[in-house]
């Protein structure tokens, strides 16, 4: 069966070029993937609304696994978030975080970060087999 992830990235500033080699990559090894920023348009200047808070998160219950995308360039709560509800949940979880700053929260969830795309997949792959 078809291992479907969900790719994490900042859903407000979605011109991150890393998501298209994420999904890129993922699709060659054979996953489906849910890309929330590409179903989600969000207006500027408005509040988070917690019908999508809540949507986003039934959805990433449903995945195999999750990448999350975090860059210095685009910081974001959101994905952090999404990162503590996959570990709550058992879901397997990879990082690919090029140029990130040591991070408290990344070293609270004790989760290992990949400056390589293609480490971060193997990684998750390896987990998501296990």
């Amino acid at each position: 069966m078809t291992k479907v992830i969900y790719l994490a990235s900042a859903i407000d500033q979605g011109t991150d070029t890393h998501k298209d080699w994420a999904r890129a990559s993922l699709l060659r090894v054979s996953c489906a993937v849910f890309d929330p920023s590409a179903g989600w348009r969000v207006p500027r200047d408005t509040s988070p609304s917690p019908v999508l808070q809540a949507a986003n998160l039934a959805l990433l219950e449903e995945c195999d696994g999750l990448l999350a995308l975090l860059t210095p360039t685009v910081l974001t709560i959101g994905v952090i978030l999404e990162i503590q509800h996959a570990q709550l949940h058992g879901i397997p979880t990879a990082i690919y975080a090029p140029n990130l700053k040591p991070s408290w929260t990344l070293a609270y969830l004790r989760l290992e970060t990949h400056s390589n795309m293609d480490h971060a997949i193997d990684s998750l792959t390896k987990e998501m087999s296990q």
